[in-house]
């Protein structure tokens, strides 16, 4: 329970930190508006906990549904670091290392991320999301 608050008022930081880097720079633009919060305006400050989480699985949930794709099974993007990293074969192959990321279905320009179980399912399919 420590944990989650320590996180949250993580974000919360992140989130002052990042209004004042704004308003250094005159930006009319806050994150509140680029991730299109619509909640109360007395939760504001949960913004960024909206914006890191569920907005994200969010994500997840539209890329699964409305994107086709052929599964590899190999786990190319899943294992990227062994991947394309150790065994460079994305240079003996010509393979792209960012292939997942094509075509991509995103709700906002600051909600890109459609979680990191997004790779295990661009290789596995619906195998690996029924283990948990």
């Amino acid at each position: 329970m420590l944990l989650y608050f320590l996180v949250v008022f993580g974000f919360v930081g992140l989130s002052v930190f990042t209004q004042y880097r704004m308003e250094m720079h005159s930006a009319d633009y806050s994150y509140l508006k680029g991730i299109r919060f619509i909640g109360p305006s007395n939760l504001a400050w949960l913004a960024p906990y909206y914006g890191y989480f569920p907005l994200s699985f969010n994500n997840l949930k539209i890329n699964i549904l409305y994107r086709s794709i052929k599964h590899n099974y190999v786990g190319l993007y899943s294992f990227s670091c062994l991947y394309f990293g150790l065994f460079q074969i994305d240079n003996l192959l010509g393979l792209s290392t960012t292939g997942y990321l094509n075509n991509r279905i995103i709700l906002t320009g600051l909600a890109t991320v459609p979680t990191g179980f997004y790779e295990y399912y661009y290789d596995f399919g619906v195998f690996y999301l029924f283990q948990f």
